[in-house]
């Protein structure tokens, strides 16, 4: 009898990074948008638009972009030598298809929110915060003037006691959640 010989354990878990990939490029809307979905009330998936999950997919994947500096040297080399190539260009094309669907997504104002742009929620820090820093590996001169009004919108979020407030209601002013009749609570992000 032939014995099948084993396969190393770098070999299984580079084919399982393969498999991975695969997996975060097929859930990829063709706007770039990573697709996420939560639990209705009877326990089905039903998808919900974040720009805020898209910058958690964006900034995982800064390690293994070369374009990104956020890359790792040796990075690549977790994944088989002969894709190594079409890996890395895999990757820096779904990270600035993610830009696109941020950029997208943002408002007039420049805020991001939580469940997207046309959803009816205030803006909030978290979002606004993660997709300025998303959008801080564009390239050329636009992106360093980007970055500085970013970080005034991000700031517009702080509270004169210095915590950052959850959501901004525009020129109104922060708060830190909804109450049950739907009144913004003041309170501050635990983040």
């Amino acid at each position: 009898p032939s014995v099948r010989p084993r396969a190393s354990s770098a070999d299984v878990f580079s084919r399982r990074l393969v498999l991975a990939l695969d997996s975060v490029t097929r859930g990829q809307h063709p706007n770039g948008e990573m697709l996420s979905f939560r639990r209705d009330r009877d326990g089905n998936y039903t998808y919900v638009r974040s720009p805020f999950v898209s910058t958690f997919v964006h900034d995982a994947l800064a390690c293994l972009d070369p374009t990104s500096p956020g890359w790792l040297d040796d990075g690549l080399d977790l994944f088989p030598r002969g894709l190594q190539s079409e890996v890395a260009h895999a990757i820096s094309e779904l990270r600035r298809r993610i830009r696109s669907f941020l950029m997208w997504q943002q408002d007039a104002a420049g805020h991001w929110r939580f469940f997207g742009r046309g959803s009816g929620i205030d803006p909030d820090v978290n979002s606004t915060a993660c997709a300025s820093l998303a959008l801080l590996e564009g390239h050329g001169v636009r992106t360093l003037l980007r970055w500085e009004r970013q970080q005034e919108l991000v700031g517009s979020f702080r509270s004169t006691e210095g915590p950052f407030f959850t959501f901004l209601k525009p020129r109104r002013g922060g708060y830190g959640w909804l109450n049950d009749d739907g009144m913004p609570v003041v309170g501050f992000d635990p983040v």
